[in-house]
């Protein structure tokens, strides 16, 4: 055979193959008055790369979106459908508290965290590991968790000012480390003669009340200890970064707390509710950067959302603009809780919330009172990428940091 008839056949070949990788792409909207995304149906794909990146996401169920932010989806023969509108979410989440597992998705979150994990359980199971887990951040536990919160802060406060005030500084990889001891410290480490005495007690109640075992007990520990220090230090280096940037914001932060604590007195479970535009600050932080992936179920059920048609731009001409404030008075009503959804809503919501949330305050808190945090002229951009299972700044968060001499006039 000669070279021009191989590569005539070659040429045949290629091109059957591209007819029909196009018209395998050319699937059909499971829903038909729903658009239909088409960056995840392109020829030679193109999922891996969108979905490795923020970009990426944000044009599969932002860019795509119709007038009532929705779209559908096809990811590995799995229909999906992506909502953006607060009313839209909150049907979705408070559906069902049980999401059908998704193989791809569920074998690598499995390897992280494990399959007894409580984001991972369902139904009866999932109940019961709620229930217990539940009452170790109620009120009277995170208030004893508080002072070492403030501790550490301040040791995390005194290292920067002693070590970083002379240049540029990644805050990330310390955040990171004092996040962590924040978690070894509230979690009661306790050294044990035996150390099958807290296996042994799980396995009795295991076969009492069909609840805790020795598996489970172990991947919960590795959820929270991933959930309590990883997120909330992704979450605390953006925040940083935000109020570097927007010095007026700073002060503004810095005036509540010095109104609120004074010079000196230690952050309590009361004081922390009374910083209100503190806490505003982080939630806004979240936001813009959510340290975990978009939250995703498997509905059971049939969903019905009103056919209204909202104007093009509905999303707000400053929903990407950095505004604490609109979340003290602009976000009522009950579709609050789902116009944020960094902690998730609904019934799986993020059983951490709350002490996510007073260490973020805390910790922000007691280092704005002792530091002033400014850019860098030359510092590299702050890019978020996809990293597992949360979004990570890829160049880190560079600032310059400065003794605060006194604080900022009302």
């Amino acid at each position: 055979m000669s070279s021009p008839q191989v590569a005539a056949i070659a040429a045949v070949g290629v091109a059957t193959a591209v007819f029909l990788l196009r018209r395998l792409l050319q699937v059909k909207p499971f829903i038909p008055s729903l658009k239909m995304s088409v960056h995840l149906h392109r020829i030679f794909f193109g999922a891996g790369e969108l979905f490795n990146s923020v970009e990426g996401l944000g044009r599969i169920t932002f860019d795509e979106a119709d007038d009532n932010g929705m779209c559908q989806f096809y990811v590995m023969g799995a229909r999906c459908i992506s909502v953006l509108k607060a009313e839209h979410i909150r049907t979705v989440v408070l559906a069902s508290n049980f999401r059908q597992r998704v193989p791809l998705f569920d074998e690598y979150v499995d390897a992280i965290v494990g399959t007894k994990s409580l984001v991972q359980v369902m139904g009866h199971e999932w109940k019961l590991h709620r229930k217990l887990i539940s009452r170790a951040f109620g009120w009277q536990n995170l208030a004893s968790m508080a002072p070492a919160m403030g501790s550490i802060a301040h040791e995390f406060a005194s290292h920067l000012l002693a070590t970083q005030t002379k240049s540029k500084f990644d805050v990330f990889p310390m955040l990171k480390l004092a996040t962590l001891d924040i978690i070894g410290t509230n979690c009661n480490p306790v050294s044990h003669s035996n150390p099958q005495t807290m296996p042994s007690a799980a396995a009795h109640n295991e076969d009492a009340s069909g609840g805790v075992t020795p598996q489970s007990f172990a991947d919960n520990l590795l959820t929270f200890l991933f959930a309590g220090y990883d997120t909330t230090s992704i979450a605390l280096a953006y925040t940083l970064h935000l109020l570097a940037a927007h010095p007026q914001v700073q002060d503004k932060v810095v005036a509540e707390i010095q109104a609120v604590l004074g010079a000196d007195t230690a952050p309590t479970c009361d004081t922390v509710s009374r910083l209100t535009f503190c806490a505003a600050v982080v939630t806004e932080s979240v936001r813009l950067f959510p340290p975990s992936s978009s939250p995703c179920g498997h509905s059971k059920l049939t969903c019905t959302w009103a056919g209204t048609t909202s104007p093009k731009g509905n999303w707000g001409a400053d929903a990407a603009a950095f505004r604490p404030e609109r979340h003290l008075d602009e976000i009522h009503g009950k579709d609050k809780a789902f116009r944020m959804m960094a902690f998730s809503a609904g019934p799986r919501n993020c059983v951490g919330m709350r002490f996510a949330m007073m260490e973020a305050v805390i910790v922000l808190a007691v280092v704005l009172r002792r530091c002033r945090f400014s850019l860098p002229t030359d510092a590299p951009p702050v890019r978020p990428v996809v990293a597992g299972l949360v979004q990570k700044p890829e160049h880190g968060i560079w600032l310059h940091v400065q003794p605060r001499e006194s604080a900022p006039a009302h």
